[in-house]
């Protein structure tokens, strides 16, 4: 490792963290199962030698270089292969949106840890990268490959996610004790922080404001901020605001009597009603407690409120609202810790809630019922006892991903059918757009981008790009192209009236194996054919009739599955230049809330993407149904409005980013 030269507290950090990192990895592949001597030492030496070569770049760049030379190289790796890479960056990036409250001041340490001069969010030693570095090495020494290392890795979020976040947690304490001349950056439990910023995540870019759950009831919220958990944020405004005189420090015996005090109201008040932040008891608590008791209260009422949420999960908030109090009353801080298991609880419920229709399974609500009760009967509910409750609520996550694996299964090999289909259709209209340029008429523009793209697309489909067909094709296409350039000579004209018929010809033919009649083919061919009549008689090129509006996606059957319908635009839809490239954002896992064009409403998760990236499956387990989506269909209904993404992992934070700035209105 290279460390920064005559820094040896820096360096002995930097061994520090890095042999906590093995050890928190060591723990995480314990509790999933593979604690086996051999798949230890997997994980802690592939994670251990990137923690190394991570910390060997000095700048940005550096990093940045070696990693766009990785990149280079993906395409040179299997199929599966790239699918698991793709999937690895994925769990990265999720394992980092959880723990972006303790990776921002993380980030601005290693900078002065290892004297860089800039780096990427991506380049931090410990970060979410080298553990999934590790998760790699982890599932090729356990022999898992294909469905099982995704399937291993859609497991692997939650207990892995929860192990960083403390892991994260402890090394910014460490770091505070440490004495380091450390930037000042936002840290979520940190007393008094700063509010946070409603910027853009930008995470689509020229699409709308990402939305929520909020927003897809109707409200759209900002984006929670990167650098401190606004929760946190919320709580230290709240502080800030109780008055002047308010207690700072009081006797034991009185402390203890007032306490006694609000478990008696607490007790007094078990249901939704009464607010204790309101109460004659909120002006005697010390000012953080009363900010804790405040923000709970205020956070649960906010998410509780009719139409923002399912009313499934909006009962459930009301009734964590008395043991979370009881909580907080003791701890301040733990509503302002992601960490925090009573957080956890909160968020697993919103997954449970964003997952479901408006009601839940009858055993699933059992589970629930039954979870929730047992932790609101507690006089004093502690950290382990909201861990265990959201440990009773694990079930109903795993049975509901069960359920989407099935519907996955089924529709598997027909969504593999139209991706490549698909991806045909967007690979020859590609290539025949290149075949023009400036000086191509408009008319076989047109006809290239409609009927002889479907062509195309069929043959490369059936028969690939290496096929006699494929070429003769294009070769037709390009003297299409050229037979409309102006005529410079009365023997360009004479040349162009000698081979104008060869080629109608070979156009006719191709136009036949679409399975066209002639009149429907002369019919496709008229405006070319007039523009040719203009060519040849010397005048100029006759204005095309108005081009169909663009057309709307449509749902249909797929023949050989009938329970899986297809969302996408019809095939003789016009272009639309202005969507393709797009399609990047969506990442397997994510939760869509999408109108059909039949009028029918989809909570569909994408639970696989093809490896072209043309169609996506989305799986409502509540409805058990099974759509598969074309990309360029599914954004452009982003755009459009009648589709929103289903934000399952920020919803907290959120709604407390817009009570923090409503407070601050």
């Amino acid at each position: 490792m290279s460390h920064p030269a005559g820094n040896t507290l820096s360096a002995s950090l930097v061994a520090e963290f890095r042999a906590g990192l093995l050890e928190t990895l060591s723990e995480f592949a314990k509790d999933v199962g593979r604690g086996r001597p051999v798949e230890l030492a997997a994980i802690t030496e592939a994670a251990g030698a990137c923690h190394d070569e991570l910390a060997g770049f000095r700048d940005r760049h550096s990093f940045s270089a070696a990693r766009g030379l990785t990149a280079s190289r993906i395409s040179l790796v299997h199929e599966d292969d790239l699918e698991f890479t793709i999937e690895l960056t994925d769990l990265a990036r999720r394992l980092r949106d959880r723990c972006s409250s303790e990776l921002t001041p993380l980030h601005a340490a290693y900078l002065v840890l290892l004297d860089q001069t800039d780096a990427a969010e991506e380049q931090i030693p410990v970060g979410p990268e080298t553990a999934c570095r590790g998760l790699r090495a982890l599932c090729d020494s356990a022999g898992l490959s294909g469905e099982k290392r995704s399937a291993f890795l859609s497991t692997a979020l939650e207990p892995l996610g929860r192990r960083l976040r403390t892991f994260y947690r402890g090394l910014n304490d460490r770091l505070l004790e440490s004495g380091l001349d450390m930037p000042v950056v936002g840290r979520g439990h940190q007393p008094g922080a700063a509010p946070p910023s409603a910027a853009d995540s930008g995470e689509l870019p020229a699409l709308p404001e990402e939305t929520t759950l909020l927003a897809a009831a109707g409200r759209t919220v900002p984006p929670a901020p990167a650098d401190a958990d606004p929760v946190s944020a919320l709580g230290a405004h709240l502080a800030r605001r109780r008055p002047v005189d308010a207690p700072k420090a009081l006797d034991p015996a009185l402390s203890a009597a007032i306490l006694g005090q609000v478990r008696n109201w607490l007790s007094a008040h078990d249901s939704a009603g009464d607010r204790l932040y309101a109460s004659e008891l909120a002006p005697l608590l010390p000012p953080e407690t009363a900010a804790a008791v405040e923000t709970v209260e205020r956070l649960l009422e906010y998410l509780s409120g009719e139409s923002r949420v399912p009313p499934t999960l909006a009962q459930r908030f009301s009734q964590l609202q008395i043991p979370l109090l009881r909580l907080v009353v003791d701890d301040s801080a733990a509503i302002g810790d992601p960490a925090h298991p009573a957080r956890q609880l909160l968020d697993t419920l919103v997954r449970i809630g964003a997952g479901a229709d408006e009601t839940l399974p009858a055993e699933a609500e059992q589970t629930l019922d039954a979870a929730l009760a047992a932790l609101c009967a507690l006089p004093a509910p502690a950290a382990e006892d909201f861990a265990r409750a959201d440990a009773r609520l694990e079930p109903i996550l795993a049975s509901r991903a069960a359920i989407e694996q099935q519907l996955t299964d089924a529709a598997m090999l027909a969504g593999q059918r139209l991706d490549r289909r698909a991806h045909a259709l967007s690979t020859a209209a590609r290539t025949l757009a290149r075949l023009c340029d400036d000086h191509t008429p408009p008319a076989v523009r047109r006809f290239l981008a409609g009927e002889w793209t479907q062509l195309v697309a069929r043959v490369l489909y059936n028969h690939g790009d290496k096929h006699p067909l494929w070429r003769e094709l294009l070769d037709v296409a390009n003297r299409l192209g050229q037979s409309g350039r102006p005529l410079d000579s009365p023997q360009a004209r004479q040349r162009l009236q000698a081979n104008l018929p060869e080629l109608i010809k070979a156009v006719h033919k191709g136009l036949a194996l679409l399975g066209l009649d002639e009149a429907a083919r002369d019919r496709a061919l008229e405006d070319c054919m007039a523009m040719h009549a203009a060519r040849l008689g010397g005048k100029p090129l006759p204005e095309l009739p108005p081009q169909e509006a663009a057309a709307e996606p449509v749902l249909t059957r797929v023949s050989d599955t009938p329970a899986l319908s297809y969302l996408h635009f019809p095939p003789s839809a016009p272009q639309r230049a202005e969507i393709r490239g797009a399609n990047d954002w969506l990442r397997r896992g994510e939760l869509l809330a999408l109108q059909l064009p039949d009028g029918s409403p989809l909570l569909g998760r994408a639970t696989w993407i093809g490896p072209a990236r043309q169609v996506v499956l989305l799986v409502d387990q509540s409805r058990q149904r099974t759509v598969a989506a074309d990309l360029e269909a599914v954004t452009s209904s982003l755009r459009a409005g009648t589709a929103h993404r289903i934000d399952e992992h920020g919803l907290i934070r959120r709604a407390a980013s817009e009570l923090l700035t409503q407070g601050q209105g």
